[in-house]
């Protein structure tokens, strides 16, 4: 279980995810983008909520709505596509 990790190598786990998430690969963005919410919704909400207007970030409207439904199931949001409406919970959640 990679969430028992020790610090060190969450950080490392969690760094490469976010790289995946930039990646030019749009499959590897949608994976990293998937896997860090649900290995670290902390780290992997920001990510994702500031990439939620660009469609075809993530591969498409398929890959979008991927990403969306890992996003709500991790924060019991909906806001849809919405990255304004994303970032606005997100900042006064913190």
């Amino acid at each position: 279980n990679f969430k028992d990790a020790e610090p060190e190598k969450r950080e490392v786990i969690v760094q490469t995810l976010r790289q995946a998430i930039t990646h030019s690969d749009k499959e590897l963005r949608r994976f990293g983008a998937t896997v860090l919410l649900r290995f670290s919704k902390e780290d992997g909400i920001a990510e994702v909520i500031s990439r939620m207007d660009n469609m075809a970030y993530f591969g498409g409207e398929e890959a979008q709505q991927m990403v969306l439904r890992v996003l709500q199931e991790e924060t019991g949001q909906s806001f849809g596509l919405s990255s304004r409406e994303w970032k606005k919970w997100w900042e006064d959640k913190k």
